[in-house]
């Protein structure tokens, strides 16, 4: 494997950070989560005038982690934003390296009975047991089919969490692979 980078995005327990700890674990990457960066700058609850400073501290990781010849995952909510996923992009482009969106979903039915299931301290640094975050994130989503624009070689699958089935929607050569790993490693 090469130091692509994979960008994991979607709505709320969608199984993005599931998916994103293993990937990290099986192909040896770097992990950047908006939610892990939060905890470590100190915050403690979610207020969206973090962000700014969040995203930059993940870029600022991502240009590390490339630097060091490292592939990396990224994961966040953040992500349903095409501005925020255009960074992602011009930083691959940068470093003539490859993008493989993942966008988990499920039905929002299992989706907001997992988020009220959630443990009470569960060290989350937004709300994650009230299901209007959920309603929120999604109506901020932006549709991924305009990033082939801004990203031309992007790559990206599906991954719906509910039933375990990866959707290759467009799957560049360069990643092929990679994209055969990861849907080995959601199976096992």
């Amino acid at each position: 494997m090469s130091n692509d980078i994979i960008l994991i995005t979607g709505l709320p327990h969608t199984g993005k950070s599931t998916l994103a700890k293993k990937l990290e674990e099986r192909l040896s990457y770097d992990l950047h989560s908006t939610t892990l960066i939060r905890r470590k700058l100190g915050y403690k609850r979610y207020n969206e005038k973090q962000d700014p400073i969040v995203l930059r501290k993940v870029y600022e990781r991502i240009e590390d982690s490339i630097e060091n010849g490292k592939g990396v995952v990224i994961e966040g909510a953040l992500f349903v934003v095409a501005s925020v996923r255009q960074e992602v992009y011009t930083i691959a482009s940068r470093h003539g390296i490859d993008v493989l969106l993942i966008e988990c979903y499920c039905s929002e039915v299992m989706s907001k009975r997992g988020m009220r299931a959630r443990p009470m301290k569960d060290d989350l640094v937004s709300d994650p047991r009230r299901p209007e975050v959920y309603d929120k994130v999604a109506a901020a989503w932006q549709d991924i089919n305009g990033d082939f624009s801004m990203f031309p070689p992007l790559s990206y699958i599906r991954y719906n969490y509910e039933i375990k089935y990866v959707e290759e929607v467009r799957v560049n050569s360069n990643v092929k692979q990679l994209v055969d790993r990861i849907k080995e490693i959601i199976k096992s």
